[in-house]
């Protein structure tokens, strides 16, 4: 009866990481209404988050704008970059499907391919954008061309937590209350998943000190 009611138990914190989710996914949804932040508050939700997985979070409020604070520059930045990216892919897409439906020219055809293929690897690339920055210290550029490398390189994993996204935001669509719980609920999956990918990259010195390793400009992890 005593490990019934005792708060290290399974069933107690999983409850409490439910919570914790909920709470994060409120805070995020609070920290994304400027727009200009969306790219902070998504790196601080996977940096609460992938504490989470690991049983390391002790609080939630503290450590999403320690997050915010810190990565602001940079989560703006990618924000800007992400944001870029896809509207010149939106628009090539658009006029290279016009011309191919006027003119059935072999190149257009190629070319249209093309841009679909290239629109596919940035989506699953963007999955990994936020988190890296959240988990580990590199330049703008670098966690670009390592978001690159890890979608490619871990593709089903990849395409497993675009899938993740995508069903959130049609669950959000269809059932619109749903979003006070499918932001934080995505993350924490993708978390699940991002953290066997990224232990691939991580190994711990002689001192104790976790260090990155196998990462482009491989530099120190975030605690």
């Amino acid at each position: 009866m005593n490990r019934l009611f005792d708060l290290d138990n399974g069933f107690f914190r999983f409850m409490g990481k439910i919570c914790d989710m909920i709470l994060l996914d409120v805070l995020t949804l609070i920290m994304c209404i400027p727009i200009v932040t969306i790219g902070p508050a998504l790196t601080a939700l996977y940096y609460v988050s992938l504490k989470i997985v690991r049983d390391e979070e002790g609080y939630v409020f503290k450590s999403y704008f320690k997050s915010f604070k810190q990565n602001f520059k940079q989560g703006f930045l990618l924000e800007l970059i992400v944001a870029a990216c896809a509207a010149i892919l939106y628009v090539d897409l658009g006029v290279t499907y016009n011309w191919m439906s006027q003119n059935q020219n072999y190149l257009l055809k190629l070319l249209f391919f093309a841009l679909v293929g290239f629109a596919l690897i940035a989506i699953v690339t963007v999955v990994y954008v936020f988190p890296i920055l959240a988990k580990f210290e590199n330049s703008t550029k670098r966690i670009l061309i390592n978001s690159v490398m890890m979608a490619v390189k871990h593709l089903p994993y990849s395409v497993l937590m675009v899938i993740i996204t995508v069903l959130a935001g049609v669950l959000t669509y269809i059932y619109p209350i749903a979003i006070f719980f499918v932001v934080g609920g995505a993350a924490f999956l993708n978390s699940i998943i991002l953290r066997k990918i990224f232990d691939n990259y991580i190994k711990v010195d002689s001192q104790g000190k976790v260090i990155t390793e196998n990462v482009q400009e491989s530099e120190e992890s975030k605690n």
